[in-house]
């Protein structure tokens, strides 16, 4: 045999397996589908906020509470809470920390504070947000 024919016929083996190897990864993928990349879920959020206002000079006092369905206020903490729950303030239901646990029982989170104080008002906004799905 000569050389020629020799790389002819190695050639065409050669051809021949990779055609098969071709074929064989094509049915190979056809049996596996590759799998999708799972969509990221968008959160949707709800926001909320919780004002106190103390009046100078006064022992007034105004407290509210704003968020997705809720909506409640009253002259007091304590009255707040009351409407917040529907349960008997107790001693420590006219405190701020009270109101933001409870707050915060009802799936919202503390997200900033903002405190405006001039000679008349000193009005504290917390703000919140809660996931909606």
């Amino acid at each position: 045999m000569n050389t020629i024919s020799c790389l002819r016929g190695f050639s065409v083996l050669l051809f021949v397996m990779a055609i098969a190897l071709a074929l064989s990864g094509q049915h190979a993928q056809a049996a596996e589908p590759a799998a999708k990349p799972e969509a990221k879920k968008t959160t949707i959020w709800q926001y909320g906020e919780f004002s106190e206002i103390e009046f100078r000079g006064q022992k007034e006092q105004s407290a509210s509470f704003h968020g997705g369905d809720v909506t409640a206020s009253d002259s007091t903490l304590a009255g707040l809470y009351k409407k917040l729950t529907g349960k008997e303030p107790d001693e420590n239901a006219g405190t701020i920390g009270r109101i933001l646990d409870t707050i915060g029982s009802m799936g919202w989170e503390l997200v900033l504070i903002d405190r405006e104080d001039d000679h008349a008002l000193k009005i504290t906004t917390f703000y919140f947000k809660r996931p909606v799905n």
